[in-house]
């Protein structure tokens, strides 16, 4: 068919999770770079008057980028793995790299018990007055998750886009 020669849906959906992926990683590497500078030393006494107010207008705003791209890149991966004629090939490596991109995706939510603690106590400015300290440990948590699910999640889904 020679509308596929300039534009292949089944190209799209292939590289859909590394797009996503690539969104949902720069977001949180972009969330260490402007959420640190409010744990730093000499920012901490503005930094927790000013935090609570901030950061439940960023969550409640950035949770839906989040949870957008990550539901999104769970459903571009499923539709390429199960998506009936146009799944990818079963014993492929790129199906290997995809279903392992799609598991540590998922496992970015298993984290959200882990960070909600801290997201609720800095809204509420618990301790009060001292909420970089809770700053300081969704940024742990954060970072952990980054580097041991986002990131390779990420990663697996370039090679398994490249190995196609």
């Amino acid at each position: 068919m020679a509308s596929r020669d300039i534009f292949d849906p089944i190209k799209l959906l292939r590289v859909a999770p590394v797009l996503t992926t690539t969104a949902t990683v720069v977001y949180g590497l972009n969330e260490r770079l402007y959420l640190g500078v409010f744990v730093r030393k000499e920012q901490q006494a503005k930094a927790n008057a000013i935090l609570p107010g901030y950061f439940d207008v960023l969550f409640r705003k950035g949770v839906k980028y989040v949870v957008t791209g990550y539901t999104s890149t769970i459903g571009f991966a499923l539709a390429n793995l199960v998506g009936g004629s146009y799944a990818m090939a079963k014993s492929s490596p790129s199906t290997q790299l995809y279903w392992t991109g799609l598991g540590l995706a998922a496992l970015h939510f298993a984290f959200v018990p882990l960070v909600a603690g801290s997201i609720k106590d800095i809204v509420e400015d618990q301790p009060e007055g001292k909420t970089t300290s809770r700053l300081q440990d969704w940024l742990d948590i954060h970072r952990f998750r980054l580097i041991f699910a986002d990131i390779p999640s990420w990663l697996c889904f370039i090679a398994g886009f490249i190995a196609l």
